[in-house]
């Protein structure tokens, strides 16, 4: 089976891409870097097997806001199973930085700061239930709601 993620717009980030503010906060650099952007930000391990089942949603919904030109809405993803010498400590960046204990997680994250976790299911629907609970956050809410979770 090839990479779910290929041929998507899905930001992948590294380490370096978080910052500490003077206060000690966590700091997401594209996010504070485009403030009328929401993004949700998926951590996950190759080895996880509820990763793996979330995996092709998270694609789907990357292809299906590209699709409807949603563009203040953007998936972003960490790997925290990278295979290059930067990432080798992204499993405690993310338990540090992130607040990550389970795998997969997947936060909300608006003007560098993480706003929320997805509570709901991992799929179109739940994806979609958790973007329009954030709907005050991008300008996409009211197109937002006129879409039901594409039928597979």
């Amino acid at each position: 089976m090839s990479e779910p993620f290929q041929n998507t717009t899905i930001g992948f980030l590294e380490p370096s891409d978080l910052e500490t503010s003077k206060d000690g906060k966590t700091i997401i650099k594209v996010s504070k870097e485009n403030p009328d952007t929401l993004y949700l930000m998926m951590v996950y391990a190759n080895w996880c097997g509820p990763c793996k089942m979330t995996k092709p949603a998270y694609a789907e919904l990357s292809r299906f806001l590209d699709e409807q030109k949603l563009d203040k809405i953007r998936l972003l993803a960490i790997n925290t199973t990278g295979e290059l010498p930067s990432e080798k400590d992204w499993p405690e960046i993310a338990k540090q930085k992130l607040g990550v204990t389970g795998y997969p997680t997947i936060l909300v994250v608006c003007k560098g700061s993480v706003i929320g976790k997805h509570e709901n299911s991992r799929d179109m629907a739940g994806f979609l239930k958790t973007l329009l609970s954030h709907r005050d956050k991008h300008s996409h809410g009211q197109q937002l709601e006129h879409f039901k979770a594409p039928q597979r």
